[in-house]
């Protein structure tokens, strides 16, 4: 009686699959000197819009008893 002789195939895997790199992936998040720039720019905004509205404020004429 004949032995059979087993063939496998060798199947590549997935090199990247238990890389410890790959562990750090996930959710992108927007990195901390980008939160402070954003935080920033708002706050400017803010500054400047209540600054824009109270000198508009100022400079609309008031007359007593007549309403524009």
């Amino acid at each position: 009686m004949k032995m059979k002789i087993k063939v496998t195939s060798t199947r590549l895997r997935n090199p990247f699959h238990d890389h410890p790199l790959m562990k750090k992936g996930g959710v992108h998040e927007k990195s901390d000197k980008t939160k402070r720039r954003i935080e920033k720019q708002k706050l400017k905004m803010k500054e400047w819009y209540e600054q824009s509205v109270c000198e508009n404020i100022l400079l609309i004429p008031f007359t007593r008893g007549q309403v524009a």
